[in-house]
């Protein structure tokens, strides 16, 4: 980056992300930058507001009007920048929500930790967005707005987790039920016996059931029931595997069963199901 003035940087025209291994002084930013911490733990401050022991995964959305400074307390530290105009942002701003910008321009600023499951990809594609960069003539304009549209798409993607992490805050379904819904959605979960389901939990199955119904206003096993006849669907569209072997998968031993409920739901039975040409929803 090069120095304006003493208290404001600036990026290059076509340096669009690049990785950092040094503190930065105090300064401001001509452009908005976007900034994901890596390795080390840093104290990072932001208009006179210190983040103590930041590290890996940690993410702040800086424009104009922080302040900002960065102070390693480990070392190697290394951490990314990726630049935006306003104009773009905004935009991007907007499709989330129409107070995201103004909640950026806000001190304290946006800030959040990434899921640690997805640190790795977001870092991999800032590397190959920095190579793409770093092979591109400082006059080719139209490959330049190529790659920021890149960064866009990034930028779009953390603060979509952003939102949804705000959202979550706000919720009132606890974090448990959360996880155990995410379980359910794995065909060797939902194929279980309800019993073995509950069990999942630290209640009854009276107390489950009650707590399913209030979080999500269905029964439990409505809810199973949807997440084993919506696969069988799947396998029927995209497999060579027999309906007796897809019932007996979901969670169905009795085949005659799982042909009574299925029909009910789509309206024709497995069989007619995978000879239709058209997907056919299921029943309201």
């Amino acid at each position: 980056m090069a120095k304006l003035q003493m208290d404001t940087l600036r990026p290059l025209r076509n340096l669009i992300t690049q990785r950092y291994t040094t503190p930065n002084p105090p300064h401001k930013h001509v452009h908005w930058e976007l900034i994901i911490f890596e390795n080390g733990i840093t104290e990072n401050k932001v208009n006179d507001i210190v983040y103590k022991n930041t590290g890996r995964g940690d993410v702040f959305l800086l424009g104009p009007n922080h302040i900002h400074s960065i102070r390693f307390l480990t070392e190697p530290n290394t951490h990314w920048d990726i630049y935006y105009s306003e104009e773009d942002l905004k935009s991007i701003c907007n499709l989330l929500d129409e107070n995201l910008f103004e909640r950026a321009c806000a001190t304290p600023p946006i800030c959040f930790k990434l899921p640690l499951r997805l640190v790795d990809s977001v870092f991999s594609e800032l590397s190959e967005l920095e190579v793409l960069c770093s092979l591109t003539e400082l006059n080719d304009i139209k490959t330049t707005q190529t790659h920021q549209r890149f960064a866009n798409s990034i930028l779009h993607y953390i603060l979509g987790l952003y939102m949804k992490e705000e959202w979550c805050k706000n919720d009132k379904i606890p974090r448990w039920f959360y996880d155990i819904v995410h379980e359910l959605q794995k065909p060797e979960t939902f194929s279980k016996r309800i019993s073995d389901v509950v069990n999942m939990s630290n209640y009854s199955h009276a107390q489950f059931s009650k707590i399913f119904k209030k979080f999500t206003n269905m029964s439990l096993i409505d809810y199973i029931v949807n997440l084993r006849l919506d696969y069988a669907a799947q396998l029927l569209r995209t497999t060579n595997t027999s309906a007796l072997e897809i019932s007996s998968f979901v969670g169905y031993d009795s085949f005659s069963f799982f042909i009574k409920i299925f029909k009910k739901r789509y309206g024709v039975t497995p069989l007619q199901f995978r000879k239709l040409p058209d997907f056919l929803p299921p029943k309201t």
